[in-house]
């Protein structure tokens, strides 16, 4: 008897040590790389191989005039969630691991105490710091950087401004083409292409330096003025607002005119456009006019949930919400800003064709409601180029949906039920976001 017992004990573990080796070998494993140089999270863990959807959860203690960015591969994420404890306030943060390997680095992010805007016209042309430019240059192409023939030309920030802000601007000849670049905290963003160097493009800068909404981060107004054409100097202009919170940029927007910032009397900044001005000396006509003014942006988003899945006779859906679109420190009436809702559908139906893409074609939409107030998507879902009008059973429709405001067109606070819809069907999500 004891023989028996002891031979099943010992088929159960073989199956037990089986069971492991098979889990194992079915879900791929991925490294986890953490830095965090000044040792400020106080719980990483010692696990640095998982599966994906494994979710890890760190803290730190809080740090004086200063937040702690968590970077995924080289991508900011968030900052700082505040969790009261018994003993005080700690920093939470959370990852979700994903299907290929990952780097997590935490870094501080020193906030600034800028009282007054800065307003300021371009240096005369210098190689300061040009040497930082060309790293960071080569950094961005990546292994582009041995392929491409590329000239650093100069930069046009004053040198006691580029210091005070870690802000330069400079320009690179590339593929017969001159573009501008930005460069802020050792990241490097486009602001123009000038287009090709033989059409002897003229061209005019203006910088503004701004904290308009009181977060401690500063927000980088560029304006690059140039020709098209010989004949029509400054008929071209790109404008662009550098956040340096969320490391992107947060405004962006073209002109045929020249644009410049000003301050009005109550000190509110101001885009303005003149349709002369003497580089010489720096001046511009007075005689111009308000584009729009810039305007602190106090809409604060809050989800239920990042990730939300939901069910109905016809389709399962996925929504993610891309919570870095919902953050914008400034609010005006030009460029593009909104936030983004993404909607993976599986379609569980009956196949079925249709002769109008706009009938199907988007997938599920996702609308939120509060009473009569709606908040709609702008027009189609990102999606790639479709050639067919079928849906099939099992199918996966991925859209990605842009819900946009500014000045003119203001979102009204309050909470707002979400509603995902599909051929007449649709699943409510109660109190999914509130905006106050």
């Amino acid at each position: 008897m004891k023989r028996i017992i002891c031979i099943l004990l010992s088929l159960i573990m073989i199956f037990l040590l089986v069971g492991c080796n098979q889990v194992d070998t079915m879900v791929e494993s991925y490294q986890i790389k953490f830095i965090d140089e000044n040792n400020l999270i106080y719980d990483l863990p010692e696990n640095r191989i998982c599966v994906p959807n494994t979710v890890f959860t760190f803290h730190a203690y809080p740090i004086t005039d200063a937040d702690l960015a968590m970077y995924v591969n080289g991508e900011k994420k968030c900052i700082q969630t505040n969790i009261e404890t018994d003993d005080g306030y700690i920093w939470e943060y959370t990852f979700k691991m994903i299907s290929e390997p990952v780097e997590i680095e935490f870094k501080i992010k020193n906030k600034h105490n800028l009282k007054d805007n800065d307003i300021f016209f371009p240096s005369e042309a210098s190689a300061l710091n040009k040497e930082r430019f060309i790293a960071s240059f080569k950094e961005m192409l990546g292994e582009k950087a041995n392929e491409m023939e590329y000239e650093v030309l100069s930069n046009y920030v004053p040198q006691e401004k580029s210091e005070l802000y870690n802000f330069d601007a400079f320009s690179v000849e590339m593929n017969d083409e001159i573009h501008f670049y930005a460069w802020l905290n050792d990241k490097i963003y486009n602001l123009a292409n000038l287009g090709n160097i033989n059409n002897n493009n003229y061209h005019f800068l203006h910088f503004c330096v701004s904290d308009i909404n009181n977060d401690g981060y500063l927000e980088i107004s560029t304006s690059v003025n140039f020709n098209r054409t010989s004949k029509n100097p400054f008929s071209y202009t790109n404008l662009a607002i550098i956040d340096e919170y969320s490391e992107k940029i947060v405004f962006y927007s073209t002109y045929n005119a020249f644009a410049y910032f000003k301050e009005d009397q109550d000190g509110v900044i101001g885009v303005y456009i003149s349709d002369t001005i003497t580089y010489d000396d720096g001046s511009y006509d007075e005689s111009n006019t308000l584009l729009t003014k810039l305007l602190p942006n106090d809409y604060k988003f809050t989800f239920k949930k990042k990730e939300y899945n939901c069910s109905s006779d016809n389709y399962d859906a996925l929504i993610t919400i891309d919570d870095n679109t919902a953050y914008f420190p400034v609010l005006s009436d030009c460029g593009r800003i909104g936030f983004k809702v993404n909607v993976d559908m599986t379609y569980l139906g009956e196949s079925f064709s249709y002769v109008n893409p706009t009938d199907y074609l988007d997938g599920a939409t996702c609308t939120f409601i509060n009473g009569e107030d709606k908040i709609i998507c702008e027009g189609w879902g990102e999606t790639c180029v479709v050639t067919t009008f079928s849906v099939f059973t099992g199918m996966e429709i991925d859209r990605t949906y842009f819900y946009p405001y500014n000045l003119s067109n203001q979102l009204k606070k309050g909470t707002y039920d979400m509603v995902i819809s599909y051929r007449g069907e649709s699943v409510v999500i109660e109190d999914f976001l509130t905006i106050e």
